[in-house]
């Protein structure tokens, strides 16, 4: 009924079986280096806002579910935070805000970073900051018309683009 099955080992057999290894794991070190090797920035669309008890707040979420409105102070305008998510270090240029099927971007000029720093900003792999800009959700509207995503150029003239609940609200509710 069931033929019987006979293995029969010879050395070419051993050596066809560990070229098939060699080049399955030379392919899968291929992909790992490929991802290792890529340089990766997360761009988060946020608004701030000044504390009653100083300080500021920056949030990427709907206004109800993250903050009490009484301890904020003027108004809430717009900023973007860039996080280096790979492995290499990367110079950032430019940060702002772009609409879908539009090579025009609104670029933060003069951004409000951490320890009066500027543009161009170095990041180690894992660092991150945040370019407070000086307007408001209904000026960049105003100037732009509405904006699909934040971005964040590089050095090498890479656009890496983000958004967020946030501006997902912002677009419904000024558009």
């Amino acid at each position: 009924m069931f033929a019987e099955w006979k293995i029969v080992i010879t050395r070419d057999g051993i050596t066809l079986a560990i070229a098939i290894l060699g080049a399955g794991l030379g392919i899968i070190n291929l992909l790992i280096d490929l991802r290792r090797n890529r340089v990766s920035l997360r761009v988060i669309p946020k608004l701030y806002a000044s504390g009653v008890k100083r300080g500021s707040y920056s949030w990427n979420i709907s206004d109800s579910d993250m903050v009490n409105a009484d301890e904020l102070t003027g108004e809430r305008r717009l900023c973007v935070e860039v996080q280096n998510d790979g492995n290499k270090v990367v110079t950032v240029d430019t940060v702002g805000f772009m609409r879908k099927g539009s090579s025009h971007r609104f670029v933060i000029l003069r951004p409000i970073l951490a320890d009066n720093k500027s543009l161009p900003m170095r990041l180690e792999p894992g660092d991150s900051f945040i370019a407070y800009s000086s307007f408001t959700p209904q000026e960049l509207w105003k100037a732009q018309g509405h904006v699909d995503y934040a971005i964040a150029e590089t050095a090498t003239d890479r656009i890496f683009k983000g958004t967020s609940p946030i501006l997902e609200e912002l677009k419904k509710q000024l558009s």
